[in-house]
């Protein structure tokens, strides 16, 4: 088994904490990314509700670029969680992912893509942007809140397909090092 996949079975079984670095998104982003491996199966229910209860209490500041449409962004993020936790909102059908013998998940029909379901980001550095969009106000105002509020650590899943990233090391707190010595590269 290769290094890197070791890594995550050592992570899943001991610290739930994940460092990847060099992380390329499908957007063309790079990041680098410290992740807790889900502990409970209802995660993006609790950061959802999280994140409507700050939006509801107005615990959100609203830019001043934003102004204009910020009531109505609001509101209309509301709803849409709102209708998130009355489960009247079908989120996106799960793809089809295997269980491989050592643990961890694959993708289906391509056993060297790993597959880290359901995690939340602790930590994140941006390296490189994606490549920008351009969006109406009232998109990116919503975009800003959920930026903002805890449902943005939450990934439904993270592909580490090899190539796509510089590193993957099982650690255990979710600080950055102050070393890069031990790390476990791709190769």
């Amino acid at each position: 088994m290769e290094n890197w996949k070791l890594e995550v079975v050592k992570a899943y079984t001991s610290t739930r904490l994940l460092r990847i670095d060099g992380y390329q998104s499908s957007d063309g982003g790079t990041s680098d990314f410290i992740v807790r491996l889900p502990l409970e199966q209802d995660i993006y229910w609790k950061l959802v509700k999280e994140s409507f209860e700050l939006l509801r209490d107005g615990k959100i500041a609203c830019p001043s670029h934003f102004a204009s449409v910020w009531p109505e962004a609001v509101n209309e993020q509301l709803e849409s969680w709102q209708r998130t936790l009355n489960g009247e909102t079908r989120r996106n059908s799960t793809p089809e992912y295997s269980v491989h013998p050592d643990g961890y998940m694959t993708k289906a029909g391509n056993a060297n893509t790993v597959v880290l379901p359901h995690v939340v980001i602790l930590q994140r550095r941006l390296r490189q942007l994606h490549s920008g969009i351009k969006s109406a106000l009232k998109t990116m105002a919503k975009a800003h809140i959920r930026n903002h509020t805890p449902i943005n650590a939450y990934r439904g899943a993270l592909l580490l397909e090899p190539g796509k990233f510089e590193l993957v090391q099982c650690v255990k707190e979710s600080v950055w090092p102050s070393t890069k010595s031990e790390k476990v590269s791709v190769s």
